[in-house]
């Protein structure tokens, strides 16, 4: 039972509040008692502090909230690295890249996001606003492509609620659903979207050209 020594170092107060007095304690256990009930106070109120600091810690991360931007040019520097930190590879020269761009933008309804925390860039997908004649009732579907959060700030829900945003944006566009294409090997990603609630629906093939 931890105690606190009160007044004159005789009298012990117990968690609950009662009060009572040791009945054989000499000076010198009653120091040692003393010593040792100072650290275990000690201990109990760094524990609630560090409990506390836990707290307010997830309490705002569950406040902050991403803003999304579509990218523009002046972004490619920003979309370079997070496409680089998704695998560890190396950046794309800026050749490559802002050619890449100038492709993106002949084509229509194709849009890429930028996910922001407190002004900085943690994430990015695409979207691609794609009219069918497929089926009688439904003309639109969206594409979601190139998903990354940067590595330092996975496992803390703003994955989950970049690609809810996603999902809000096309299904305003009047998209009737939304796929994407994902690697075999990619067993946690398939995890973490079957858990916003995507399905497997059919198969996706790919014939490699070169």
């Amino acid at each position: 039972m931890f105690c606190y020594l009160l007044q004159d170092a005789r009298l012990l107060v117990s968690p609950a509040g009662a009060l009572y007095q040791p009945k054989s304690h000499g000076v010198l256990q009653t120091c040692i008692l003393f010593v040792v009930f100072k650290f275990y106070r000690h201990i109990l109120s760094s524990e609630t502090t560090y409990l506390t600091c836990i707290k307010c810690t997830i309490v705002r991360l569950k406040m902050a909230e991403i803003e999304l931007r579509i990218a523009t040019k002046e972004h490619l520097p920003i979309l370079n690295r997070l496409y680089a930190d998704m695998d560890n590879k190396p950046l794309m020269c800026d050749e490559q890249i802002i050619g890449i761009w100038n492709e993106i933008q002949e084509i229509p309804n194709y849009f890429v996001y930028l996910a922001y925390l407190n002004n900085k860039a943690i994430g990015t997908f695409s979207l691609l606003l794609m009219p069918t004649m497929m089926h009688r009732d439904f003309h639109k579907s969206a594409i979601l492509d190139s998903v990354t959060i940067a590595t330092d700030y996975r496992g803390q829900g703003f994955g989950k609620e970049m690609i809810e945003r996603a999902l809000k944006i096309s299904a305003n566009a009047g998209c009737y659903k939304v796929t994407f294409s994902s690697n075999l090997k990619r067993k946690s990603a398939h995890k973490f979207y079957e858990s916003l609630g995507f399905k497997k629906h059919g198969w996706s093939f790919s014939y490699q050209l070169w």
